[in-house]
Parts: structure tokens; sequence; C-alpha cells
């Protein structure tokens, strides 16, 4: 993709109005507001709301764990995972008994989470139970199970890179 006479023309123009007078708008700044995970959880409570809204409407009953409601709790358990990651390694050769409990206590709670949201995603995503079978045939014989900050979360995205060639 290359960028007309016109479009770096405009471009120079406001790099150079900004490079002589600051108060002018900063060319290097970003336009777009980035999204974050509270407006995605905004909008996908708002389309969940619709959704229910549909669904009386025609007199259906709706599962309970809705598929928003499920990438809510994914991106939950990812995130639980990354402060589990940072929390072990920070822990040092000098950590007190009480900090390697409450990360091993930690871990197995956020374990039996993701074990218990993987059967949840399955309703949504029948596929997760061939996709994880096709992984545990693929470890070596003698492999261990990952420590709960590494295990698979089947989130939408993973299973459609899997399925992508």
């Amino acid at each position: 993709m290359s960028l007309n006479a016109a479009e770096i023309a405009a471009w120079t123009a406001e790099v150079e109005a900004w490079e002589s007078d600051h108060s002018q708008p900063n060319p290097y700044e970003p336009k777009l507001k980035p999204l974050t995970q509270r407006d995605v959880r905004l909008r996908l409570a708002e389309e969940e709301k619709a959704e229910a809204t549909r669904a009386a409407a025609l007199g259906h009953i709706r599962s309970k764990l809705t598929a928003q409601k499920l990438l809510l709790q994914g991106l939950e358990l990812e995130e639980l995972q990354r402060k589990l990651r940072r929390d072990v390694h920070a822990l040092g050769q000098h950590a007190t008994s009480l900090q390697k409990a409450k990360t091993v206590e930690f871990g197995t709670l956020l374990q039996g989470r993701i074990s218990r949201w993987t059967r949840n995603a399955e309703v949504h995503l029948p596929c997760i139970p061939s996709l994880a079978e096709v992984d545990a045939e693929a470890a070596p014989e003698n492999a261990q199970v990952p420590p709960p900050y590494d295990l698979k979360i089947w989130m939408p995205s993973r299973v459609c890179k899997r399925a992508m060639p």
C-alpha cells in the first residue's frame, strides 16, 4: 500500500506546522481511541441485552452462558494466567512458604476455573475436544501437564487460528 502525493503533502504540512508551533495538533499522536477491555465488555453487554430482548419477544429460552459471557470469562481467565505467571516468576529463591502456598493455591483455583470454562465453551465451540485431543496426541509421551498459567484457553480466536491452514 503506497500513499499518494496529496496524502504525503498533507502529512508533511501537519508535521511542519507542529514542528514550528507545538500548540498545533501533534501528527504523531494516534487519532483513534484505543479499544479497551471495558469498551469490549460494554459492547458485548449491549449485544447480550439486544439478544435477550429478541429471544423474549420470540418466546425463546436462552442458555445461561451466552457467547458474550463466555468471551468475557475467557478474557478474564487469560488475565489471571498472566497474573499467576508474573507472581510465580517473581517468587525468587528466597520466597517464604506462605508466598509459595498462595501461588500454588491460586494456580489450583485457576486450573479448576479453566477446566469449567472449557466444558462450558464446548456448547458454543463443539470443536474444542477434538482440537485438544490433537494437541494431546502431538505432545511427547513423557510430557508433563503444563502449569495453570500455560494451559490453553480455547478462545474463538485460537480455534480459528487452528482451523486455518
